[in-house]
């Protein structure tokens, strides 16, 4: 019993003990697990921590990343704008491809060039001392003198010609001409330099190729440092795909990057620091190109020059070789032209004793009317033919006087019976052949004034004849204004042709034939029916581009009024000639300076002492003609301060009343050809 009790109590310790062991070890796995839970969350916890301190790193390097890669890219930028606007490498081989061109192919004088021209220095001065010649004794020995070195001459002048015309001088010309001008804005307005050095081009080349090289080597290091960059970029971007087994992270790649990234942003520091340099250096630089562009100017004009003096040489000698035919056969023969005058007495004789015979005829108690017209068509025929006559001698002089200038000037003098001395002074304005009795005239009382003015025709033309009173002593004065006027009516439309002057054989006068234009008078065309305002704009356009030939002639008209104006068609206007025998200042006393009521005078020639017409007279009358015409009725007030013309009460069109206000003043007027430019005329 007991027994079985101690079995009992026994079996219930294993019990309890077993109890104790299983519940230690539930306590020991719970521990366990709580310890493994910890670790598990400390883990997961440190973990996070790096996944957070990896992120913030990350960000770190890509923001430090963008920054480099921004930086680098804002100094690239300068970098390409500083290549695209470099200046100096465009001047400079611009500069120097022309001087390969200017240097390369450049002509030379030929040797004989220095020959040629003291034979023509001699040969003109031998044709000056025959023409001043005033000895007939002493034309042999001047034209034996001519003679020989007219073939010393003729043969460098050949020999010019044959070394020329291998010469590409218009060619040269051209592509010089084309050249230059295409350099002359190379270098900017204003830059001049200091002067022309010795081997200007020499250092240009030097300068360029230094400057090229220094310029490429820094570009090569810029660009081969940027080349690593962008390659090393590239590879790490290709282990972002998705196809490469291999990864990659920012921070790898930013540690390979940081050293290229220093490299390439030293380089381009550099070439941005080498171009700062360079602009120190600019005025040192500028300064050669300048001095190359100077040299390359001058020795393109210099060789530019020396190819017209060879062109027109080259011309000159052409000529020359050209006139040998005419030097070959001597001074010309006066046959012709003495056949001609004596022609032309001849017909004249005839003229005058077939002029009796109808004047007898006429007289006769008895007359024949069928006698009279056969013989009045007889004096008729007789005239025509004289003028035509006195117009074949005109020509004759023209040729004789044409070979006189240009190679016999020794032809006046070895023929004084034919006078060429005073067709050649008087430019073919004096007809010493014509005379007032061979023609047929009649007097025009409606346009004579003071003197008596006849109407004619002259080789089939309707002329006017105007006769004045000439001195002895004013002959050579009325043929010298006669001439000049001739010479600068032939280059204008608006001024009235002076077809001839000629002195009367059986009276003292001088008569001065102009072309008639009938009834166009500015008076009689204003008195019959009034130019309408354009057709005055276009009539004193014309007025205004005739005084403007007579002025830059040296030409005072000193008489532009109604009556010396002419009208055609009422739209070309025509400044007509005035009194030879007078000054300028003897024609403004005239009493036919007025239009209307107006005064043609200007304020000045009314002062004490001073009656000096000038250009800007005929300029004050001028206006005072545009005033007429547009208000014919003005009354030709004066203002009281002043002897100027009072408009201010007449209704003036804007433009001509500026026009006006720039004639009708005291001092400062217009000149004819600023007239042309005022906005009155611009229609």
């Amino acid at each position: 019993m007991r027994r079985a009790e101690m079995q009992t109590a026994e079996v219930q310790t294993e019990h309890v003990q077993t109890e104790h062991v299983r519940a230690a070890e539930v306590q020991t796995e719970h521990v366990q697990t709580e310890h493994v839970q910890t670790e598990r969350v400390q883990t997961e916890r440190v973990q996070t921590e790096r996944v957070q301190t990896a992120e913030v790193q990350t960000e770190h390097v890509q923001t430090a990343l963008v920054d480099q890669l921004s930086c680098l890219a804002t100094k690239m930028e300068s970098v390409r704008r500083l290549r695209a606007s470099s200046p100096s490498s465009t001047v400079a081989d611009t500069l120097l491809e022309a001087v390969d061109v200017v240097t390369g192919n450049c002509i030379s004088a030929p040797a004989v060039m220095a020959t040629l021209d003291v034979g023509w220095a001699a040969f003109e001065h031998a044709q000056e001392m025959l023409k001043t010649c005033r000895q007939r004794e002493e034309l042999g020995a001047l034209v034996i003198s001519r003679d020989r070195l007219r073939e010393e001459l003729s043969i460098n002048a050949e020999t010019f010609l044959q070394e020329t015309n291998e010469l590409l001088i218009t060619a040269r010309t051209h592509t010089l001409e084309e050249l230059l001008e295409s350099v002359r804005g190379v270098c900017p307005p204003g830059a001049v330099a200091k002067g022309v050095q010795q081997g200007a081009f020499e250092e240009l080349r030097l300068w360029r190729s230094g400057w090229l090289q220094k310029t490429s080597a820094v570009r090569q290091h810029t660009d081969h440092a940027l080349s690593h960059l962008r390659g090393y970029l590239a590879n790490s971007l290709k282990q972002l795909c998705a196809t490469e087994e291999a990864s990659v992270c920012v921070s790898d790649v930013s540690k390979g990057v940081e050293k290229l990234l220093e490299l390439a942003e030293t380089a381009i520091d550099q070439e941005l620091e080498n171009s700062q340099s360079s602009q120190e250096q600019h005025t040192a630089d500028a300064q050669i190109v300048l001095h190359s562009h100077r040299s390359l100017m001058q020795l393109g004009e210099a060789e530019l020059s020396l190819l017209r003096t060879l062109r027109d040489t080259h011309t000159l000698c052409s000529k020359f070789k050209q006139e040998a035919v005419q030097w070959k056969a001597g001074p010309p023969s006066l046959t012709e032209l003495l056949s001609v005058k004596k022609k032309i007495r001849s017909l004249h004789t005839q003229l005058r004793w077939k002029q009796m015979e109808a004047s007898f005829l006429e007289e006769a108690e008895e007359q024949d009317l069928m006698e009279i017209l056969k013989k009045k068509e007889e004096v008729a025929e007789t005239r025509k033919a004289l003028f035509q006559h006195i117009s074949i001698e005109q020509r004759e002089y023209e040729k004789l006087v044409a070979l006189a200038e240009k190679c016999f000037p020794e032809l006046p003098l070895l023929h004084l019976d034919a006078d060429i001395l005073s067709y050649m002074r008087s430019g073919g304005v004096l007809l010493k052949s014509l005379d007032r009795d061979m023609m047929d005239t009649e007097p025009m009382r409606e346009l004579s004034g003071r003197r008596p003015l006849l109407c004619s025709e002259y080789l089939g033309q309707r002329v006017i004849l105007k006769g004045y009173c000439v001195e002895a002593d004013a002959e050579e004065k009325v043929l010298e204004r006669a001439t000049l006027f001739r010479q600068t009516q032939r280059n204008c439309p608006h001024l009235l042709p002076l077809l001839g002057l000629f002195y009367g054989k059986n009276d003292p006068l001088a008569y001065v034939m102009v072309s008639y234009l009938p009834n166009s008078s500015l008076r009689l065309v204003q008195k019959r029916s009034p130019l309408t305002s354009p057709e005055v704009v276009m009539v004193m356009r014309g007025v205004a581009v005739g005084l403007q030939a007579l002025h830059s002639a040296q030409i005072t008209h000193g008489a532009l009024h109604p009556g010396n104006v002419f009208v055609s068609n009422r739209e070309q206007g025509i400044v007509g000639d005035y009194d030879l025998t007078k000054t300028p200042e003897q024609r403004g006393v005239d009493g036919v300076m007025k239009a209307g009521n107006i005064s043609l005078l200007p304020p000045e020639y009314h002062q004490a002492g001073n009656t000096h017409t000038t250009a800007a007279s005929d300029m004050y009358a001028y206006g005072c003609l545009l005033l007429w015409l547009h208000h014919p009725d003005f009354d030709g007030a004066m203002e009281s301060d002043s002897q100027m013309l009072d408009t201010s009460a007449l209704n003036l069109e804007p433009h001509l009343r500026t026009l006006l206000s720039k004639l009708l003043i005291g001092c400062g007027r217009l000149a004819a050809a600023e007239v042309l430019k005022e906005l009155y005329f611009a229609v």
